[in-house]
């Protein structure tokens, strides 16, 4: 039993090191790729006053 932590330790030890701050700094990116992808698929989004306007001019029809 006290050879898995100490197992677990050495595969701690042997990887290497990545700061918080480096590892802060790739959340970041990611978040900012994902309000990229936000921002481009609302652009392609019709606005719901558009939607509502043409279901209202066919219901009236």
């Amino acid at each position: 039993m006290t050879d898995v932590p100490a197992s677990s330790a050495k595969i701690e030890a042997a990887r290497a090191p990545i700061s918080d701050s480096k590892m802060l700094a790739q959340v970041e990116q990611w978040m900012a790729m994902i309000r990229e992808i936000n921002r481009a698929e609302r652009a392609d989004l019709v606005p719901a006053s558009t939607r509502l306007d043409h279901l209202l001019a066919t219901a009236t029809d």
